[in-house]
């Protein structure tokens, strides 16, 4: 018997010998995979905290541009002339858009080191107010900050396929980040419409002001099909749209004398559906 348990007890052992490297490799393979989402938490964390920081300061560069200026000069009233208002309102300055606009680009440009913003989207406040890039070759901006650099949010950009913010279709691209940045807000129109029913793009060609007239989820790739920088297809999509997808909102028919802007995200990571918002260019200042 005592031989039997003895037998019974080196078994033990050494099945305890064996499963110590294995139970010491799954130690160190949850501390590895620990470390990695830690790691990948804290740079998404500080991607959105930069990411957000970046509007916040391109807002202020353009906000210090766009405000006009109302002063007051004090005058000091001689007794004799007592119907003159101690306090004289100036006379409010007539702005000049195009210059505006040029000025903000240029500060922005200035700002990034770079020459690949080509224009500024203005929501108004609490809407979407993102810098547009333009690579005429690529979708190179697609996953890059503008400086060039790997950045999972991108930038919005101006698709390869146009030539100029001036085009009759243009056709912009961003990502729809789960912080609110990029084209985020488009997705959830019922929550956001007040802040995305206007748009005023700032350009080297003036300022562009834009109304929303169509928001529609389509699949992407049904959607990819679409040339929708050439007008025999955007007229096709315009209209097809609303019923191989899902239309949330139309406002307006499709006017051949306008000029139109799309605004393109896709609704999630897997990028199977996408919001494309239509905007119809109204003014030029």
């Amino acid at each position: 018997m005592n031989y039997i348990k003895k037998n019974e007890m080196m078994f033990v052992e050494n099945a305890e010998k064996k499963q110590r490297p294995i139970r010491l490799m799954i130690l160190i393979f949850l501390l590895l995979l620990s470390g990695i989402l830690f790691a990948k938490y804290f740079l998404a964390k500080k991607e959105v905290s930069k990411r957000t920081k970046d509007i916040e300061e391109n807002i202020v560069i353009a906000e210090s541009i766009i405000a006009t200026e109302t002063t007051y000069a004090e005058q000091t009233v001689d007794p004799d002339h007592s119907y003159i208002p101690s306090q004289i309102k100036t006379q409010e300055r007539k702005v000049n858009y195009p210059e505006q606009s040029k000025l903000l680009l240029d500060q922005l440009n200035e700002r990034y080191e770079t020459d690949k913003i080509i224009a500024f989207l203005d929501t108004g406040e609490g809407g979407i107010r993102e810098i547009i890039a333009f690579d005429p070759d690529s979708d190179y901006y697609d996953r890059r900050d503008i400086k060039g650099n790997y950045d999972h949010s991108g930038t919005v950009f101006l698709y390869k396929e146009n030539n100029s913010v001036l085009d009759d279709y243009t056709n912009y691209f961003g990502h729809s980040m789960q912080d609110g940045t990029r084209l985020k807000k488009l997705v959830d129109y019922e929550k956001n419409k007040e802040l995305i029913e206007s748009v005023k793009l700032y350009t080297y060609d003036g300022i562009l002001i834009y109304e929303l007239v169509q928001i529609v989820e389509v699949e992407s790739k049904w959607y990819d099909k679409y040339k929708t920088w050439e007008q025999a297809d955007f007229i096709e999509f315009y209209e097809n749209s609303a019923v191989e997808g899902n239309l949330i909102m139309r406002n307006q028919s499709y006017d051949p004398h306008s000029k139109y802007m799309t605004l393109n995200t896709c609704q999630d990571y897997s990028g199977k559906i996408k919001t494309v918002a239509i905007y119809k260019l109204i003014e030029i200042l």
